[in-house]
Order: C-alpha cells, then sequence, then structure tokens
C-alpha cells in the first residue's frame, strides 16, 4: 500500500510540476458517459476549471468535501489524484502534497474551511441571567497580512421582559453597550496594547446603541435562532505584531444601567463576555479559546512555536473568568505556573486568593469579620476529571504527602479582604505552592485541586446542605521523558504534551479517558439541579463500537425536604437523549450516518416515577459512582474519512405545568457537547468537532 501511495505521489508531482508547460490528456466526461469519445484537455488539480491549479482549487475541493452549499467541483477528474473515480480525503491529501511540492507553501489547511464558534450555546444556556446573549465566530487562521473579521451575534430579550416582568426593557433608564479591547492574558482585565488594532482603532473599541437601535438586538422568543440576532463584524489587524507575541481579547455585549442594577447593587452592569485568544507565528496567526489555547493550536499545527525555547511562558487559571461577575460564592482563587518544567524541578505555583468581608459587613452578606467560621485554603490529589479527593502518595505539596492545607486567623482575614479590588489581582492574598513531581515515573498523570473556602461554624446561609462557600480550580499534570506538562486538567496536559513533543511517553495506554462535565467550576450553582457527565476513551479504531458511560441525577427529595423544583410529586417526567448538532451549538441536525443505541442520528430515553429513586443524587452531588448511569454506543462505520461533527448529551425535567424557574420555556436541564473527527488512522473525540481535529493531529500525527 505504501508503495501504491508513494507512486500516486511522484505522478501526481508529476503532474503538478508540469502543468505550466504541458497539459496531462484524459477522458473527462463522468461516469455515466463513460464510453464516449469526448476527449478534453485536463489540468490536475484545476477543479474550478479555470485554467491553472493553485490554492483557490484546494479550498474549493476541502468545501466540497465538507459539503458547504453552493460548492462544486466544475471539473472533478481534475482532483481524482488517486485514479479510482472516487473523490474523498485521500485526493485531497495528494492534492495538497502535489501543491506544496511545486509552490513550496506550507502543509495547513486553509482556514477558511475550520470557524471557531464561541459562545453558541454553551452548557448554560438555561441560566436566566444574565439575559444579554453574544456569540463569536472566526476563521481559525489568517495570514500575516491579512485582517481577521470575526462575526459577533448579539442581543437581549428587552420585549419578554417588558411584557412578563425583569430588567432590562425598552423603558429601562441605561443603555446597550457592544465592545472589544486588549485584556491580560487569561483574565478580562483590561490593559494597553497599542499593537492591536480593532476596527482601526488602538487596544480598544465600543459601539454604544441608542434606544431607536434596541429593536434590531431583540432576540425574546429567538434564544436558539442566531440567524435573528443582532450582527457586527469586528476587524482585528495583527500587522503590528512580532513573531512569537501573543495575547488575549475580550468581546462583550452590556447593558449598563443609569441606576442601580436590579440583579447586583455593587456592579451598574449586566452583561456576557467572552475570551478570543490569538498567537503570532512565522507562518501566520492562529485563534484559539485564549492566548495559550491559540499557541496549542499553532503547535499542532506547525510542530512547535517560534519561541519554543522561553521559559517565561505561565499558565493563568481563574483570572477573572465569564463567571466573575456572578455574585456568589464571593470567596476568589486564582493560579499562574510555568507550563512546564524539568523532571527535576520544583513547579511553583503563585495561588491569589480573597473575599469580600468588609462589603459583606457594610451592605449585607457573608461572611463578614464576624462570622463564625474560618477561612481556608488548600490543595489536594483528586480524581482525574472531577474534585474527588484520593491518596496520591508520589505527590508532594509545599513538603506535605498528598495534600496541604492552611487556616487563616481572624487576625489574617485583613489581608484576605478584595473588598472593591476584585479584578486587581496584585492586591489579592497570595501563597506559593510548591510541587515536587521527583516521585513520579514516566508516563505518569494526574490532577491536583486548589481551593479557597469559608468553611461556616453554624448553617450556610446560602445553601444548607453545606457548611462550605468556595471557589476550586483544577490543575493537571502528565510526566514525559522530557519533562513534565501543565494543563487544564491531566487530559489537557497529555494533549498539550504531544503538541510540543510529539507523543506520549505511554501512548498505547489502554486505560486513558476523558471525561465532559465532571466538576466544573459551576459545581455548587443550585440551578439547574439536573447534572450530567460523561467519560470515555478519547480515540477509537474505525471498525470499533465506541461506549460512552454517561452519569446523570438530580436532587429530587432534597427538594422536597428544603423547597425547590422538581421533587418526586412534581408533575413532569426525567429524560435523558444523545442526538446529532450543528458543529459548537446545541440545535439538532438529521444526521443519518450517526447510530446511536441501534437508532440514527438521535436516541431518547423517559424515566417513569419508579425509576426516579436512582436519579436521586441529593447529598451525593460529588460522588459520580452514586449517580445514575447509562452507556451510550456509538457507531461511526457509515462514516468517511474527514467527517466530523458533534453530538449532544443531556439530561432534562420537561414539566407539564409551567416551569417555575422560567416561565418561557417548559424544560431545566443541563447538556454537555462531545465532538468527534473520523480519519485514516481512526476516531478521535473531543469537546466538539474543532477541537476532535486538534486532538487527532496530537494524536496521530
Amino acid at each position: 500500500m505504501k508503495k501504491k501511495i508513494m507512486a500516486m505521489l511522484a505522478a501526481t508531482l508529476f503532474c503538478a510540476t508540469s502543468y505550466l508547460s504541458c497539459a496531462a490528456t484524459t477522458v473527462a466526461a463522468d461516469s455515466k458517459d463513460e464510453n464516449s469519445s469526448s476527449v478534453t484537455t485536463l489540468f490536475m488539480g484545476d477543479v474550478n476549471d479555470d485554467g491553472s491549479f493553485n490554492v483557490a482549487d484546494v479550498v474549493l475541493l476541502q468545501k466540497w468535501l465538507l459539503a458547504v452549499p453552493d460548492a462544486e467541483l466544475t471539473n472533478w477528474r481534475a482532483a481524482d489524484f488517486y485514479w479510482d473515480n472516487r473523490i474523498n480525503v485521500f485526493d485531497l491529501c495528494l492534492m495538497k502534497r502535489a501543491l506544496i511540492e511545486k509552490l513550496d507553501i506550507d502543509p495547513i489547511d486553509d482556514p477558511e474551511i475550520y470557524e471557531l464558534l464561541f459562545g453558541y450555546y454553551d452548557p448554560n444556556y438555561s441560566k436566566e441571567l444574565p439575559t444579554q446573549r453574544l456569540a463569536l465566530k472566526c476563521k481559525s487562521f489568517c495570514e500575516l497580512d491579512e485582517t481577521l473579521k470575526i462575526d459577533v451575534a448579539m442581543g437581549d430579550m428587552f420585549s419578554y421582559q417588558q411584557e412578563h416582568g425583569g430588567y432590562p426593557t425598552y423603558d429601562t433608564p441605561g443603555h446597550a453597550e457592544y465592545g472589544a479591547y486588549a485584556c491580560d492574558d487569561g483574565n478580562y482585565s483590561k490593559i494597553e496594547n497599542e499593537k492591536l488594532t480593532i476596527n482601526g482603532e488602538s487596544s480598544e473599541y465600543k459601539k454604544v446603541y441608542s434606544k431607536e437601535e434596541m429593536e434590531s438586538l431583540d432576540i425574546s422568543g429567538k434564544y436558539d435562532d442566531y440567524g435573528s440576532y443582532h450582527h457586527e463584524t469586528a476587524e482585528i489587524d495583527f500587522s503590528n505584531f512580532k513573531t512569537g507575541d501573543s495575547g488575549s481579547i475580550v468581546f462583550y455585549f452590556h447593558w449598563v444601567y443609569d441606576e442601580e442594577n436590579p440583579y447586583n447593587p455593587s456592579s451598574n452592569i449586566s452583561g456576557m463576555s467572552k475570551i478570543v485568544g490569538y498567537y503570532v507565528g512565522e507562518k501566520g496567526v492562529v485563534i484559539g479559546a485564549g492566548a495559550e489555547d491559540a499557541k496549542i493550536r499553532y503547535q499542532s499545527l506547525f510542530g512547535s512555536l517560534p519561541d519554543e525555547g522561553s521559559e517565561g511562558e505561565e499558565l493563568q487559571f481563574g483570572y477573572n473568568d465569564e463567571n466573575s461577575g456572578k455574585p456568589l460564592p464571593t470567596q476568589r482563587l486564582a493560579l499562574k505556573c510555568k507550563s512546564y518544567c524539568d523532571l527535576g524541578d520544583t513547579l511553583k505555583v503563585d495561588v491569589a486568593i480573597g473575599d469580600t468581608y468588609s462589603y459583606h459587613q457594610e451592605f449585607g452578606g457573608y461572611p463578614t469579620y464576624d462570622t463564625l467560621g474560618h477561612a481556608e485554603y488548600g490543595a489536594y490529589a483528586c480524581e482525574v476529571g472531577n474534585y474527588n479527593k484520593i491518596e496520591n502518595e508520589k505527590l508532594t505539596i509545599n513538603g506535605e504527602n498528598s495534600e496541604y492545607k492552611k487556616i487563616y486567623t481572624k487576625e489574617e482575614m485583613e489581608s484576605l479582604d478584595i473588598s472593591g479590588k476584585f479584578d486587581d489581582y496584585d492586591s489579592y492574598h497570595h501563597e506559593t505552592a510548591e510541587i515536587d513531581f521527583s516521585n513520579f515515573s514516566i508516563g505518569d498523570s494526574g490532577s491536583i485541586v486548589f481551593y479557597f473556602h469559608w468553611v461556616y461554624d453554624e448553617e450556610n446561609p446560602y445553601n444548607p446542605s453545606s457548611k462550605i462557600s468556595g471557589m476550586s480550580k483544577i490543575v493537571g499534570y502528565y510526566v514525559g521523558e522530557k519533562g513534565v506538562v501543565i494543563g487544564a486538567g491531566a487530559e489537557d496536559a497529555k494533549l498539550r504534551y504531544r503538541a510540543i513533543f510529539g507523543s506520549l511517553s505511554d501512548e498505547d495506554n489502554e486505560d486513558e479517558k476523558i471525561q465532559f462535565g465532571y466538576y466544573d467550576e459551576n459545581y455548587s450553582k443550585p440551578l439547574p439541579t439536573q447534572r450530567i457527565a460523561v467519560q470515555c476513551k478519547p480515540s477509537c479504531d474505525l471498525d470499533e463500537t465506541f461506549k460512552i458511560d454517561v452519569a446523570m441525577g438530580d436532587m429530587y427529595s432534597y427538594q422536597q425536604e428544603h423547597g425547590g423544583y422538581p421533587t418526586y410529586d412534581t408533575l413532569g417526567h426525567a429524560e435523558y437523549g444523545i442526538y446529532a448538532c450543528d458543529a459548537g451549538t446545541y440545535k439538532k441536525v438529521e444526521n443519518e450516518k450517526l447510530i446511536i443505541n441501534g437508532e440514527a442520528s438521535e436516541y431518547k430515553k423517559i424515566y417513569s416515577e419508579e425509576e426516579l429513586g436512582s436519579l436521586d443524587i441529593s447529598d451525593k452531588v460529588a460522588d459520580y459512582e452514586a449517580y445514575h448511569h447509562e452507556t451510550a454506543e456509538i457507531d461511526f462505520s457509515n462514516f468517511e474519512i474527514g467527517d466530523s461533527g458533534s453530538i449532544v448529551f443531556y439530561f432534562q425535567w420537561e414539566y407539564d405545568e409551567e416551569n417555575p424557574y422560567n416561565p418561557s420555556s417548559n424544560i431545566s436541564g443541563m447538556s454537555m457537547i462531545i465532538g468527534y473527527y473520523v480519519g485514516e488512522k481512526g476516531v478521535a473525540i473531543g469537546a466538539g468537532a474543532e477541537d476532535a481535529q486538534l486532538r487527532y493531529q496530537s494524536i496521530f500525527g
């Protein structure tokens, strides 16, 4: 087979490199006309039939293979580099190689066919606040001299709130505002970056909408119809940057109240923000979900960074994520560390922590300086993908085995007070965590939880079922032959190691799993009460049925006792299901190739009242083994090489009567998106189709 491919490649390269001086003569009729004697001149690769073979032909073939509307191959035989009367990804690979050999260009997929999506239906789509919505769409790559265009979709529910009660409405004093600005890597703090140009403005761009323009922003009843949103185009100019530069941009859509914000008196702003990262390399600008993600994507595409040896590269966790504006919990935690350390090094993690004691003392809230209890910071080994504490004798934190903890006295609370300084991380209290990896073996990986809590001596006024209020962050690590790589969880650390060094030291590990929804940082939020978490292998063979463990549950008995919905007596039913969706959104699509538990494109299961007991996770939200488990079997055998897509897993309660938390919908629940990419060497799984492609590149090269 290898010899055949090399032979085809040699023939292809000959055709491609000789097309300017002579043309190959071949029958160019469709198969239905194969007996025709019509003969025409054919330039191999010239699928758009314009008389030349160039990048435009490669782009067109990629679009055609991805079934992009209006992508038609005028001259399909010019794409049949494999000479088998079929057009597929093998022809695309040979076509690219031919063009690379001819033009000496970089072997990257043209980015025009790959779109990145930010905010297109995240798992919290059912949350009521904030009502402002923002979603971004752009190419994942642009040339160094190219202006990146980002489609920004935004909206609010002015008329719905006018009718049903809520803010803002058309009559609310204030204004809607959209903008973008340079920010610190990993957080939403505004900075000056004169190199960055947004819509012709240096470092920052802002647009305020008049009362007359509010109607174009109204998405009442059209939350999931992004075509109905108001759209702006942000033009980002990277021409002032140098190779090796990276950074982040915040896009936001806000309502700015002229008077007090009825939902959060401490801020006159309600809205949504998204961070987009970029990395400027020798071969172009790569976009990602933050600067660090953009670097990983660049590494996956091109193999290494121009500034790969930089010792100053830092990872940040929790530096003003998009939940920074939520009032609870008031405890804040942010981490900063190097993304890599040598095997003999001690990794130092800067831990920034704080709470708003004096603010609560003055305006009401808990904890205050007088609240009975104590502040506590710590770190411990945890199960991969969740916050469950485990014993790991190999792990040493500040000289302690497996776990470290520090309790602050009343006298020390003042150093932890960040009232009025939420976004000033220099004002936070800082601790240094020293992580010693010297006891680990090559191939070891795992996760560490860092937390900052208030532990109540008496009842927690916000959550009677727990005496703890706080914030936690997970940091993952992978120990390889070439060093220790850090990531946002063990799986992310492995992905980073692959991207930097090419492969893992234990690449053939059959027990490796990836997890989705296993205690994200919103685990303490009260609504929705439904929980779903998904666990599976990161890849499977082409002829393998892929098995996914789906854990789900709700808190029926807790709500029966303390108040809340649903309970065992609530009219309605619990429902679990899976369906094919648009890449990056939760919109259901028909995909007959996708087989889920023997069903085409979609699978659904409704639980009876008698089965609700098995779904009840009251007081066991952190114990995933106690959840109800289902096994989803996904059959990829109908797919072709190059196919990719996304699948939604959901667990919800469907009310027979009005949803007490959201009258506009009779459903309350949680969803997870999993993406897949079908390649020559197997099927790779990721957090969306784009991530699956990235994982495929990292795993298989």
